[in-house]
């Protein structure tokens, strides 16, 4: 092969990355809606003209050689790519209703921001259809990366490796009182000042480094009650021995009686992510109104 000219079709590389995700033959043809042999003798083909294996059979099953992981992921670019193109054409022909796919934390509907971008994006595009998923941010990353959902609001820290990024806004760690707690008032709380408290926390499992980087401080001061936190305050109650609600909210927010930041954890930042490579209008607009 060395010398000569390789020519790759690109429907080929696009089947070669089915293969690679279902990890079978078998079950990328049947995700392909076409005969197995034929894909066999397909991606046979394919390594003889490139002149490397790309798979290695671990059982049942297809794994990656080196050089194969090298090409899938250009190939996996091009899967996007022509998603890409698909949905853009779908678009000039009028065929279907624009989609995106959105993912956000549950405490989103607290920060203004998220709701304008949205806001802003369906009045420059009238027919695009918004989907709004809820969840945290580890998840909605990983769907992001597979293209389960097109964009999300995700906190950090999270590998950023593939995504194009845009701050939304900073968020703050706040706790709610009521009037007649002892620690009733707007001015920023210390840590010591809980001590002997009890302090209604989301679980660790939904979301370990941002839990770690937000309560770490409180372990050995507070006790800390995981609850079923979907971004509302508890009901606070008076007395020492009530569970203290605790939630996100933006860092600039006014102060008010009762809503006392936390001092102690560094506010966290609320991004925009998107597959890097993926090009559709929606999602640029979408960036450029995060800026």
């Amino acid at each position: 092969m060395r010398g000569s000219t390789v020519r790759l079709d690109l429907r080929e590389l696009l089947h070669f990355a089915v293969v690679a995700e279902e990890g079978t033959v078998t079950a990328a043809a049947a995700r392909l809606g076409i005969a197995q042999p034929w894909l066999s003798q397909r991606m046979k083909g394919l390594e003889d003209r490139l002149g490397f294996a790309l798979f290695r059979r671990i059982g049942r099953r297809l794994e990656l050689t080196d050089a194969g992981v090298r090409m899938f992921d250009h190939a996996r670019r091009l899967v996007a790519t022509e998603k890409a193109l698909l949905n853009e054409a779908a678009m000039i022909r009028g065929a279907v209703v624009n989609r995106l796919r959105v993912g956000a934390p549950p405490y989103s509907g607290r920060i203004a921001a998220v709701g304008d971008m949205l806001t802003m994006l369906s009045a420059h595009l009238p027919s695009l259809s918004v989907e709004m998923e809820v969840g945290w941010s580890p998840h909605l990353i990983d769907r992001v990366r597979h293209g389960d959902i097109d964009a999300a609001f995700a906190t950090a820290p999270f590998d950023s490796t593939g995504l194009a990024m845009v701050a939304v806004d900073t968020l703050q760690r706040y706790l709610q009182f009521v009037a007649g707690d002892p620690l009733f008032g707007s001015a920023p709380i210390a840590p010591a000042d809980l001590s002997g408290r009890a302090i209604a926390v989301f679980p660790r499992g939904v979301n370990p480094q941002l839990y770690d980087q937000t309560f770490a401080p409180l372990q050995g001061i507070v006790e800390l009650v995981a609850t079923g936190f979907d971004g509302r305050p508890l009901k606070p109650t008076v007395g020492g021995q009530a569970t203290i609600p605790s939630f996100f909210g933006v860092a600039r927010q006014p102060p008010q009686p009762g809503l006392r930041p936390l001092i102690g954890p560094e506010p966290t930042t609320l991004w925009l992510v998107a597959r890097a490579d993926d090009e559709r209008s929606a999602i640029r607009r979408l960036f450029v109104r995060g800026t």
